[in-house]
């Protein structure tokens, strides 16, 4: 993939310089570490400015700029809804104090210290696992995502050497300052990348507004996704009250039950800081999301303005032979529309938000690991320096698997939900135990243990989960459902559309519809058959696909063999030359030769694919087409597409029309899945939720522990005990 931008030397030199200086950061500080209070919560010596700031650089970093654009760039100004919601939230939470402000007056370490102190040892300890395995496979994407707005904004080539080799450095220097500052040098450096990502981000989004059009950016939007661009209730748009919904549980969970923020509260130095903190901290939350949607927006309105266009949820830009991923879309604008100098200065504060996540999160997973994990197992015998040893070694394995995860991770899934359903893991037990724990008396460590264990239902939503489901029979069935809800609803829709060519399609393709939902099982096993044919296809064109990149580099290097050996007929007569450029070809040769033997191999192993692939893709043609729900979808699309806008013109059909025709359609060509994201993260919480009450009625606790409800003041919180001191 080959992409134009503005990128220069300067834009490089910013971006390499910015990442040694949090180095030097981490270096300065080490020397104010002195235990685990110093290292996890900073010695507990945030006040309110720096609080925020330093919570505002960790929650925007640069898997929320991606995922958000993303979102933006595909729900329009609907998505606001998502950033609106976060602050209304994280204000409730700051005025109330809810769960946090106890939290702090009882001045644990971590969240699941806490369920030791309310419930029991077992439920810390499994807590700690089930938190840092949601944490962690939440993390996993990070460095993956990270490297595409690399790709996008820089133009550099997605198979080059150089973007796994960004990403080494990158993750190198996070691990070093981070295991030599802990929480202290994590503070420092979010409040400097907190002050240049700020700046960062205002005069990116006036450059995007000066480029596109202040009035443009709207009509566009309104043009291409219509109503539903702009309300998040129309489901068509890829929301509806239940991802409403879904949105406000995931802001609780950002500032109130996520331990990347929940640290920032516990390292506060006093629960009234916590209260100011996030209170005022609630613009930042509300920001964070709004300003990356908004930049999703304008980069699919730029989109459009330079002839692109998107195919299936990716871009295709103006000459491009494929699309690509639509998280490219935001990175790929800013490159475009920012001039040389500033677009360094705006990656270099995008990489500060990509090393201010990362740090928050090494070091927040391995102490947890530390402290409530392996600490209690061994019997709280450890040493602090021992634990500090152990939080190092653990945020070095984690960085290096969240790196390799980064590099092998092929996936193009909805980022924000795959965020939501792996965090669900933790937080869909931790709301049950917070809430229970810090509220409710009866609360017994039976069910805060099983609640924990119910909220790993979560990974029901995993997108390879979620497809197993949705190719089963109980998946196409559920599909079924949907569609004879969608044809009567469409049929009533067309009767309001003054058009006989739509009514008429309409009333052959419901006719064929319903004659197939009499039918289900010889549906279901047409599916299956293409799903299995579709699968074959696509190995063998991914084959085809890696034969013809390596012709492509076979041609680049005899091209370079070419000009080496007329550079050494030029400078035959120079011995230093003649000895670089020979060593130099005998290089390239080699590759040649290996290259020419890869595809020899490739071609001998699948000699005879291209006959096997028309066979292939006639026969997914035709099986297709015997599927009348699925080829109804399409063909009403097609002619909806074709005739929609010459219809509005005429004033033959609405918007809002034109919104319920496309709605009811989709569902033939894609029925929703049974386990969304957004539905399993909601089910997971009142799962978990009804397991602690039911459980706790059932097998209340012999010596209730609520009375550490009531110790919230200093005097009666945590103590440091001899581990928490140096020896």
């Amino acid at each position: 993939m080959d992409i134009t931008t503005n990128f220069s030397t300067l834009d490089w030199v910013l971006i390499i310089v910015y990442p040694m200086i949090s180095l030097g950061i981490g270096l300065y500080v080490r020397r104010f570490i002195k235990n685990m209070n110093d290292f996890v919560c900073a010695g507990r010596g945030l006040g309110t400015a720096l609080g925020i700031a330093t919570l505002t650089g960790t929650e925007l970093g640069l898997i929320t700029v991606m995922y958000q654009s993303q979102k933006g760039f595909g729900g329009g100004f609907a998505t606001f809804h998502i950033a609106l919601i976060a602050g209304i939230v994280t204000l409730a939470v700051g005025l109330s104090g809810f769960f946090l402000y106890r939290l702090r007056e009882m001045e644990v370490l971590t969240i699941p210290e806490f369920y030791e102190r309310r419930f029991d040892k077992k439920t810390r300890i499994l807590g700690g696992i089930m938190m840092a395995a949601g944490g962690i496979l939440n993390m996993g994407l990070f460095l993956k995502i990270g490297s595409m707005f690399i790709v996008g904004v820089t133009g550099l080539s997605e198979t080059s050497w150089a973007l796994p080799a960004i990403m080494i450095f990158l993750i190198t220097i996070v691990l070093i300052y981070t295991c030599l500052g802990g929480m202290v040098s994590v503070v420092i450096s979010d409040y400097v990348q907190f002050v240049v990502l700020s700046f960062g981000m205002i005069v990116a989004s006036v450059l995007a507004i000066q480029n596109l059009g202040w009035n443009n950016i709207f009509d566009t939007v309104k043009e291409l996704k219509g109503e539903a661009g702009f309300d998040p209730t129309i489901s068509s748009g890829g929301f509806g009250l239940e991802y409403i919904m879904f949105a406000a549980l995931i802001g609780l969970v950002s500032c109130a039950i996520w331990p990347t923020s929940v640290s920032r509260a516990l390292a506060a130095n006093s629960p009234k800081t916590v209260k100011k903190q996030f209170s005022f901290g609630s613009i930042s939350f509300m920001i964070r999301f709004l300003i990356p949607c908004f930049w999703g927006i304008c980069a699919f309105v730029w989109l459009h303005k330079i002839g692109g266009s998107v195919e299936g949820g990716d871009i295709l830009l103006p000459g491009a032979d494929k699309p690509v991923s639509n998280l490219y879309a935001m990175p790929i604008f800013l490159g475009n529309i920012l001039p040389a100098g500033l677009i360094g200065l705006i990656t270099a504060a995008m990489l500060a938000a990509f090393m201010s996540t990362h740090d928050s999160y090494l070091l927040c997973w391995s102490s947890v690991l530390t402290q409530d994990v392996i600490a209690p197992l061994m019997g709280d015998k450890l040493t602090p320096k021992k634990r500090i040893l152990i939080s190092r070694l653990l945020i070095v394995s984690i960085g290096l698997w969240v790196l390799a995860w980064g590099l092998l991770y092929k996936g193009s899934l909805d980022i924000f939900d795959y965020m939501g359903v792996t965090g669900a893991i933790y937080f869909a037990g931790a709301f049950a135990l917070l809430f229970g724990g810090l509220y409710w008396k009866r609360a017994s460590s039976t069910g805060a243990f099983w609640a924990l264990i119910a909220g790993s239902s979560a990974i029901l939503g995993l997108g390879p989960i979620q497809n197993i489901i949705n190719k089963s029979d109980l998946g196409y069935k559920y599909g079924f459902i949907q569609a004879k809800s969608a044809i009567v609803q469409l049929e009533s829709t067309v009767q309001q559309i003054n058009d006989p060519a739509i009514q008429k399609a309409v009333s052959v393709a419901a006719v064929n519809i319903k004659s197939a939902l009499n039918n289900e099982e010889f549906i279901i096993q047409l599916k299956k058959e293409i799903n299995k044919t579709d699968s074959v296809l696509a190995k063998f064109k991914k084959i085809e696909d890696t034969k013809t990149k390596i012709r492509e580099r076979i041609l680049t290097a005899e091209k370079a063999l070419t000009l080496k050996k007329a550079a050494l007929q030029v400078n035959k007569d120079d011995k230093d030359s003649i000895l670089k450029i020979s060593s130099e070809i005998q290089t390239i040769s080699l590759n040649l030769y290996n290259l020419k033997e890869e595809l020899v191999n490739t071609e001998a192993f699948n000699i005879n694919l291209n006959p096997e692939i028309i066979v292939l893709e006639s026969m997914l043609i035709n099986l297709k087409k015997q599927d009348a729900i699925s080829f109804a979808g399409v063909t009403l699309t097609k002619l909806i597409n074709a005739k929609g806008e010459q219809l509005l013109k005429e004033n033959k059909i609405t918007n809002e029309l034109m919104d319920d025709f496309k709605s009811s359609i989709t569902v033939f060509n894609s029925p929703k899945t049974i386990l969304t994201g957004a539905r399993v993260a909601l089910a997971s919480v009142v799962l978990t939720t009804l397991t602690l009450i039911l459980l706790s009625f059932l097998f209340p606790d012999k010596h209730n522990k609520a009375g550490v409800i009531k110790e919230l003041s200093g005097k009666s919180g945590r103590k440091e005990t001899k581990t928490d001191a140096v020896a």
